[in-house]
């Protein structure tokens, strides 16, 4: 029975109106450096769905706390999206 409980929550979540938004963007400058940025943040529905699920807080920021020195890492809130820029 264990092995279909993540099967469950994954039917649970495409059935539910959650959505789970990523913005990606890479600029590259002529003498090859450049910088890398990303968004991932969840809606409402799914934070709700995650901590009723027994995820917990979806404190991303935490998870990241040894992202390398030269990283940004902050939590954004944008367009009724909770999530972290990197």
């Amino acid at each position: 029975m264990k092995r279909y409980i993540p099967l469950f929550a994954l039917l649970a979540l495409v059935l539910s109106a959650c959505t789970i938004r990523i913005d990606l963007g890479v600029n590259v400058n002529e003498d090859e450096s450049g910088t890398f940025d990303l968004f991932m943040g969840f809606d409402e529905d799914l934070r709700q769905l995650m901590e009723q699920g027994g995820g917990g807080d979806l404190d991303i920021t935490d998870q990241l706390s040894d992202a390398p020195d030269n990283w940004t890492v902050e939590e954004v809130s944008e367009d009724g999206f909770e999530g972290v820029r990197i």
